[in-house]
């Protein structure tokens, strides 16, 4: 059963420089995830880069194979090289909407412990398997 009472957005997109050794030539985007009752967050705030929404996802795949989940955005500009770079994150940034919206629009999924640690700001209580979250406070 779907439940539209909350409401999945990413609120802020922040920039920053690689750190390793061969990423401090790149920006990395980082995402604001806000869930949302009637307008009050449900759960404090956390952010996530591109890469751990990859990371999130196949994990789900593989825990639920039954279920169809909506695909990621692009992760590169290929093919899309004419878009300025606010464009293309405004782009991404309403697939990855899509695709937190279905989760916490399922019942089955919104209580899923590895969906529920991805919302969760503590990068020890993720189980995902792989998966280091960095977590920025602003």
């Amino acid at each position: 059963m779907l439940r539209p009472d909350l409401k999945a957005e990413i609120s802020r997109i922040r920039m920053r420089k690689g750190t390793g050794l061969l990423s401090q030539m790149r920006t990395i985007a980082y995402y604001e995830i806000c869930i949302t009752r009637e307008g009050l967050s449900v759960i404090p705030r956390v952010w996530r880069r591109y890469k751990d929404f990859i990371v999130f996802r196949k994990e789900l795949t593989r825990q639920h194979r039954n279920i169809k989940f909506p695909p990621l955005p692009s992760k590169s500009r290929k093919g899309r090289s004419n878009l300025p770079d606010m464009e293309f994150l405004e782009q991404r940034k309403r697939g990855l909407e899509a695709f937190l919206q279905f989760l916490v629009a399922s019942d089955i999924l919104k209580a899923n412990a590895t969906v529920l640690s991805f919302f969760k700001r503590d990068p020890a209580s993720c189980k995902l398997r792989n998966a280091h979250f960095k977590i920025f406070f602003y």
